[in-house]
């Protein structure tokens, strides 16, 4: 028989009085000579076969979740983790992972994701987020956003305004204006005053507003002037029409009245003298008289 016994090599083991030494299993390992037993792979490694020296670390995107371990396993998508890792990582919101990776990528400004994510959605029109975001806010009342992955909300112009979460800001409607920036609501678009009118959406000064010519006449918030009637008047800027005196008459759209008999003509607000020599700058109603014409 022998006189000595000799020392089983690193990665394998024997017990006392063995004629042999057997190799380390794979999860587990040695690494000195004359080993009574093997060490099992700590989790977050790995032994993938037998007779084994060490124990090699996960590899970024996998993990070992107990000792003894003869493989990694690969993380989920939406899930992350480091060399060595006894665990997987889920991406928070605003976050994602694609395969194999050690860190969650943010989501760009105008997008957002979940807890878990493989990528990132856009935001919906009228609704804006931050790099980061799990969530998209809505865009403020005054603001609107027009398109879908929007970083920010853009202002109203004047002329227009709109609640919250809009995609598109309303224009003031016709008759009226609004010089203000960024409003939440209808109700800073101005009526342009009677006996004015204005036809355009969304104008955004007071000057939009035009007055109504002689002859015709409007209501507040008008978006077009209306022609009087026959038999009735106006000046300029008028909010109604007034009827001739008796013995009058006159066409439709008419800036005066004139004597019912023929051949006498209309002299009207725009006439600047009669036969005085006197300026008028009111409808005038002309009559027969001895001299010239009778002003009434």
């Amino acid at each position: 028989g022998s006189l000595s016994c000799s020392s089983c090599a690193a990665g394998s083991y024997s017990m006392e009085g063995s004629s042999s030494c057997s190799l380390c299993l794979a999860g587990s390992y040695t690494s000195s000579t004359g080993s009574l037993s093997c060490t099992k792979c700590s989790a977050g490694s790995y032994a993938a076969t037998s007779g084994l020296t060490s124990c090699q670390p996960c590899a970024v995107g996998y993990y070992a979740g107990s000792d003894a371990a003869s493989s990694c396993v690969m993380c989920a998508i939406g899930s992350v983790a480091a060399e060595g890792s006894s665990s997987c990582t889920v991406c928070k919101g605003g976050t994602y992972a694609v395969s194999s990776s050690n860190t969650c990528s943010s989501c760009a400004a105008g997008k957002y994701s979940g807890n878990g994510a493989t990528g990132c959605l856009s935001c919906a029109a009228g609704t804006s987020s931050l790099s980061g975001s799990a969530t998209c806010s809505a865009c403020s009342s005054g603001t609107y956003a027009s398109s879908a992955g929007s970083s920010f909300c853009d202002a109203c112009s004047a002329g227009s305004y709109s609640s919250g979460g809009a995609s598109v800001c309303l224009l003031c409607p016709s008759g009226t204006y609004s010089s203000s920036v960024q409003a939440g609501s209808s109700s800073v678009c101005q009526s342009c005053s009677a006996g004015t009118k204005q036809p355009a959406l969304g104008a955004s000064s007071i000057d939009s507003c035009l007055s109504c010519a002689a002859g015709t006449y409007s209501a507040a918030a008008s978006a077009s002037c209306y022609a009087c009637g026959a038999n009735t008047y106006s000046l300029p800027l008028s909010s109604s029409c007034t009827s001739c005196p008796s013995g009058f008459s006159s066409v439709s759209n008419a800036a005066g009245c004139s004597v019912s008999t023929p051949n006498f003509p209309l002299l009207s607000y725009a006439d600047s003298v009669n036969a005085d020599n006197h300026l008028y700058t009111s409808p005038v109603f002309i009559v027969p008289g001895a001299v010239g014409y009778t002003l009434q």
